[in-house]
């Protein structure tokens, strides 16, 4: 049996999921009596389902998070929620981002739940301005 070289032993850090992040700041956001909701665009569903929602409505590239509390001029916060790494934003993203922005909402592509919550903050203190 072949021996390998403890030297060669490297840990591959675990970059949490999408959905992890998201579970982790409507956690703190609710604990916080933010008023939030999330808008569940993205997952698989099956054909019949997705001509369905379609139909309803539904568009490719809405930001997961919306905070309907006007700050600073703003209406309320838009939040496109990406892993910590490797997150990217689509072009349908860019196109509501920007959307959002002229219609005079506060948009912020979050980098993992702790950017969310620490861009939160400083929102609701009217510190992003």
């Amino acid at each position: 049996m072949k021996r390998r070289n403890p030297n060669n032993f490297r840990l591959t850090p675990v970059i949490p999921k999408e959905d992890h992040e998201q579970i982790v700041a409507a956690t703190w956001l609710d604990k916080n009596n933010i008023p939030f909701y999330h808008i569940p665009n993205g997952g698989r569903r099956n054909l019949i389902e997705a001509m369905k929602f379609k139909r309803m409505g539904v568009k490719a590239g809405i930001p997961d998070i919306c905070i309907p509390v006007a700050r600073s001029g703003h209406h309320g916060l838009y939040i496109e929620l990406k892993r910590k790494e490797k997150g990217v934003i689509s072009e349908n993203q860019q196109y509501w981002l920007d959307e959002l922005k002229r219609q005079g909402y506060d948009v912020f592509v979050a980098q993992g739940a702790e950017a969310l919550i620490q861009y939160v903050k400083n929102y609701l203190l009217g510190a992003n301005t």
